[in-house]
């Protein structure tokens, strides 16, 4: 027992000096290459004619370039730990359960690759609502002098915020692999989903009518999506329960 429980121990640090070592090896390419990575980061807002920003103190750019790193390392890693989670319980489990936890793992990478590509389409969106509260009339002027270190946090937390919303349709799968969701439940609650849809895009998004419906409408196929699901998860435990009643 207690051999197998040095094993297991050894194991887990292995598996975290695996990650460790992954995260400092992207720390440091990206923090070379930090340039070009902030060039990207600030790519939303030139198309709205933001093209300065400001440090305030000496170590500010400094500091940003290295949370800049930091983030970024953080969320091209995130995958590489999840591969270590499923190498350390990996010989534990059945071939079916391999199996399940190579599927769960497919949806859980392709929910947060969409969530990272649809986090850098709404940057300008989230941008231009907050720049639209400038003043220019009378001759009162209320410009933005946007400084670099609250921007890239602001960068990062919505890039987090967003990639974590993306993973609804896999926590869905999940919860519908379980049977803890039915479609039935899903369907009846459709009209007060899309209300709030259309009112979570009002409220979030500019001021233009394109922008709203394009959120309402991103977060009704969502909903769609985890109703589809729970369709597709139910006819297959129907399969199953027909397969077995042949079979007995």
């Amino acid at each position: 027992m207690s051999r197998a429980i040095t094993t297991h121990i050894n194991e887990i640090k292995y598996r975290l000096f695996y990650s460790f070592m992954s995260f400092c090896l992207t720390f440091s390419v990206v923090f070379i290459f930090s340039d070009v990575f902030f060039q990207y980061a600030v790519y939303p807002l030139v198309d709205l004619g933001t093209k300065r920003l400001i440090f305030t103190q000496i170590t500010e750019a400094f500091t940003a370039s290295l949370w800049l790193s930091f983030g970024i390392s953080f969320i091209l890693n995130v995958p590489f730990w999840l591969y270590q989670i499923l190498c350390f319980f990996a010989p534990g489990w059945t071939s079916e359960e391999r199996y399940y936890a190579l599927i769960w793992s497919g949806v859980w990478l392709v929910c947060f690759v969409v969530g990272l590509l649809g986090a850098y389409w709404f940057f300008p969106i989230v941008w231009k609502f907050f720049l639209g509260y400038g003043i220019s009339q009378n001759g009162i002027n209320l410009e933005a002098e946007l400084r670099v270190l609250p921007y890239l946090t602001s960068l990062i937390w919505l890039t987090l915020f967003i990639s974590i919303l993306s993973q609804i349709p896999f926590w869905a799968s999940v919860a519908c692999h379980f049977n803890m969701v039915e479609s039935k439940t899903l369907v009846d609650n459709r009209r007060i989903i899309w209300f709030v849809s259309i009112l979570v895009g009002a409220l979030i998004s500019p001021p233009d009518i394109f922008s709203q419906f394009f959120i309402a409408f991103c977060l009704a196929v969502i909903y769609e999506l985890i109703i589809l699901i729970s369709l597709v998860f139910e006819v297959h435990r129907e399969d199953i329960s027909v397969n077995a009643t042949n079979l007995a």
